[in-house]
């Protein structure tokens, strides 16, 4: 059940400032290594939705330059809050993963 609301958070943070995103690469570090490591570990439980996952990332900071994010990922707040993530996701049984995975982040 925790994997599930952590999961349910992520997913309603990346929502809430995907608007901010169009404009600029406004998320901050925290929040797109806490999204990056949670796309990648769901694409990892879940290899088929994985190009999914992959694109729903690319959605988020899309008008973002390379120069914002290379600087963003470069940051200790991102290392830290993605490398925390990572570690946290994976403790989680894998049909639990699948399971909130599936549930947080719906593909078709």
């Amino acid at each position: 059940m925790k994997i599930r609301a952590a999961l349910g958070m992520t997913f309603v943070t990346a929502l809430a400032v995907a608007p901010l995103a169009m404009a600029k690469l406004t998320m901050p570090p925290q929040a797109l290594g806490q999204m990056e490591a949670t796309l990648k570990f769901c694409g990892t439980v879940n290899p088929k939705a994985e190009a999914n996952y992959k694109e729903f990332g690319k959605m988020l900071v899309k008008e973002a330059t390379e120069e914002e994010l290379t600087k963003a990922r470069a940051s200790s707040e991102y290392k830290e809050s993605y490398d925390t993530m990572t570690e946290k996701l994976g403790k989680v049984a894998k049909d639990k993963a699948l399971e909130s995975c599936a549930s947080a982040f719906p593909v078709k």
